[in-house]
């Protein structure tokens, strides 16, 4: 049986569909999904099907996963989206959950169509890019209140979604949303607001209990097609894990449920025992979906082959489950999670981060691919920076420096914020409109915020300012959505509790400091540690004075207070000033 010669996203396909004046079959899919396996195993080998697209398209199969800057422009509600194009990239048509049917039809009837009616479509393509251009210079000059208020109705738009029945957000189909439990567990802890208590644990409890959570294997799906957590799509992603993971660790932190750490631990054994490449020490992205396998029960699992694990590293969910798993090393006392931490860190560094350059987006088959997506910078330095305050290694900032400087050079726009591509990579189609992701950009203005209190850079802190101002008019529009956001402007307005430990690397003292600062659960902390001999340069720049006796201060901004010795009396202190944040407006300029 023949089958559709399928080319990668490339410049050559899209010379090969200007030279011949074919348009583009664009089939846009993920391996753990089952839609797309099966599309392409049915209609999309019918030899009728298969002739016409040798015969009047130039085919491009794009991983979603592998390329989110081609999903993030091309997707069309679902996959796997089958979208027609114009030789240089414009969409004329297509669509997602096709029928057979209506794939044969298009197939057989697109590509004549286009010709008949090229100058039509172009003038309308153009007209949309066009219009795209006059929306992107109004919001330039478009401004709007950047104040705390907008926390508050981000809070309000969450309430408002809450199920209160089942938990979750919404009455539909019901995804985790990690970003947003994290910002429920902020606010419960920030304001004492009963109801946000109620939305994590509700959330949490039903996600567990519920068809969401594998309870044989650990670990959990992508999301449920009901709103009392039934009918899971059964694929497992590792940013969903690291996401639970965390949510379910500070739940216990904060509520005291054993049931959480229970479930948490679960997640680091399936993290462990499935997704993990004990080759490199870093976690596979994916486990395909295949409902009748995860409908057995663990023992009857054991006789059947697993469903496939895709073996492609990638840097955004490979960083997030650093972060985790350092947490959970701290939380649980689990000496192997930070050791797996540090070994995926390491990994991390040699072979996805490049001096100079950045983060590649993926690692396959020895090879790494897709060098400086917005996204790959913010959460690998995001990462590092849990990796300083876990483990006191400050070489790691050198790392988070050279990222926001080049992410500043090669993506900032010029109305704030930042573009998820490079210029030099807006070559073709809709690539040549550069995106800014609201969501995106309150990673990196969280990134900001942390990396000025972690390195005392006042920049840092300007150009947090600057990428939340370009977005506060724009976050209405997604609401509850813009959680991650909201907490970045949060921490803007209202600066993290920074616990600074100043002592010799290696002193026991100094380690037990710093662990109980860790173990501590408040959620907007931050810790530092400084040796007074090998940080001296950032002592000086913090304003501590160097100590050979180990000792914590815990500071809002520029107010600290006094030497701390005894590891036993930092929880007190710290929950004192967590409590204190609201009192503090937004940061002065040091």
């Amino acid at each position: 049986m023949r089958e559709i010669v399928w080319s990668d996203w490339s410049d050559d396909a899209f010379a090969s569909a200007r030279s011949s004046g074919k348009p583009i079959l664009l089939l846009l899919g993920a391996s753990w999904c089952r839609f797309c396996r099966e599309l392409e195993s049915s209609v999309l080998r019918e030899a009728a099907v298969v002739e016409n697209v040798e015969k009047l398209y130039v085919p491009i199969r794009v991983d979603k996963d592998r390329r989110p800057d081609v999903n993030q422009r091309y997707f069309l509600g679902g996959w796997p989206t089958l979208a027609f194009l114009t030789p240089d990239g414009g969409v004329i048509t297509g669509g997602s959950a096709l029928t057979d049917e209506e794939v044969r039809l298009l197939v057989a009837k697109t590509a004549d169509w286009w010709r008949a009616n090229q100058e039509q479509v172009q003038v309308g393509l153009d007209g949309i890019v066009a219009e795209q251009a006059a929306a992107d210079a109004e919001r330039r000059v478009r401004t709007a209140d950047f104040s705390p208020a907008i926390v508050e109705r981000v809070a309000a738009a969450i309430l408002d979604a809450f199920d209160a029945k089942h938990g979750g957000f919404g009455t539909g189909q019901k995804f985790p949303h990690p970003e947003i439990i994290d910002f429920t567990l902020l606010y419960a802890e920030k304001t004492r607001n009963p109801a946000f208590r109620e939305i994590a644990q509700k959330s949490l409890t039903e996600m567990a209990a519920g068809g969401l959570a594998d309870s044989a294997g650990g670990g959990f799906f992508r999301y449920c097609a009901t709103r009392d957590w039934r009918q899971p799509h059964t694929e497992k992603l590792l940013e969903t894990q690291a996401g639970l993971l965390r949510n379910f660790l500070e739940g216990w932190q904060l509520f005291d449920r054993p049931d959480f750490r229970k479930v948490a631990q679960k997640t680091l054994t399936y993290l462990e025992h499935t997704l993990r490449d004990p080759e490199s020490g870093a976690w596979f992205g994916s486990q395909a979906a295949d409902d009748e396998y995860y409908g057995l029960a663990e023992q009857a699992r054991a006789d059947r082959k697993p469903p496939h694990v895709e073996h492609t590293i990638y840097a955004p969910s490979l960083a997030q489950t650093i972060s985790s798993l350092l947490k959970a090393g701290v939380v649980l006392r689990d000496e192997s999670a930070t050791k797996r931490a540090l070994e995926a860190t390491r990994f991390l560094a040699e072979n996805l981060y490049s001096p100079g350059r950045g983060v590649y987006h993926y690692y396959s088959d020895g090879t790494r691919r897709i060098l400086g997506l917005l996204v790959d910078q913010i959460w690998t330095a995001r990462a590092l920076l849990h990796v300083v305050q876990y483990t006191g290694d400050n070489s790691w900032l050198e790392v988070v420096d050279d990222l926001i400087a080049i992410i500043v050079k090669k993506q900032s726009a010029t109305h704030g914020g930042f573009y998820d591509i490079a210029e030099d990579d807006a070559k073709f189609g809709a690539m040549k409109r550069r995106s800014q992701s609201l969501i995106d950009n309150g990673v990196m203005a969280e990134v900001l915020v942390r990396a000025h209190c972690l390195t005392a850079r006042q920049e840092y802190l300007d150009l947090a300012e600057r990428t939340l101002r370009a977005f506060a008019a724009d976050w209405p529009q997604y609401g509850y959505f813009t959680a991650g956001y909201a907490r970045a402007t949060e921490l803007f307005f209202h600066p993290p509790v920074r616990v600074v430990v100043v002592g010799p690397e290696g002193d026991p003292r100094r380690a037990a400091l710093a662990e109980m600062a860790h173990r501590t659960y408040v959620p907007s902390k931050l810790v530092l540690s400084l040796d007074p001999d090998k940080d001296a340069a950032l002592l000086k720049r913090h304003e501590f004075p160097p100590a050979r006796d180990p000792v914590a201060y815990v500071c809002i901004a520029r107010s600290c207070t006094g030497q701390i010795t005894d590891p036993a009396a930092l929880p007190a202190v710290m929950q004192s000033a967590e409590k204190q944040r609201e009192s503090h407006g937004p940061r002065t300029k040091r």
